[in-house]
């Protein structure tokens, strides 16, 4: 039988990065046009500076603290899941075929496919 993989937590946080960094661009392009389109009209006479931080983490590194947190894994059923992290916090009702559960925990949502773990998602604010 053929499994497929959601994608990693790589993937998430470099899709998270790509995106903030589209943003970014796309609010210096406006920015610049602004500032083109002003001076054009004579309303600036001085140059316009943008500045900002840049705060750089590599890959590697991002998430690397909650690594060792305990958290479901792949395959796990629901009961297993319940019996060592207690009921979730929330959860979603089944949605399309094959039906995709999601339980919420403080730390973690887990997605299940049936009553299988499918993926594991640790939120950003969760501590070890």
């Amino acid at each position: 039988m053929l499994q497929i993989r959601p994608y990693s937590r790589f993937a998430s946080v470099l899709t998270t990065s790509l995106t903030r960094l589209l943003a970014s661009l796309a609010l210096v392009s406006a920015t610049s046009a602004f500032a083109q389109e002003t001076m054009m009209e004579g309303e600036m006479s001085e140059e316009m500076t943008i500045s900002g931080d840049e705060v750089v983490v590599p890959v590697g590194q991002q998430g690397a603290d909650k690594d060792s947190m305990a958290r479901p894994m792949i395959g796990m059923t629901s009961d297993e899941v319940e019996a060592t992290f207690g009921a979730p916090k929330d959860w979603s009702d089944p949605v399309g075929e094959p039906p995709i559960t999601i339980w919420h925990y403080d730390e973690f949502s887990v997605y299940y496919e049936y009553n299988r773990v499918i993926h594991t998602v640790v939120k950003p604010n969760a501590t070890n």
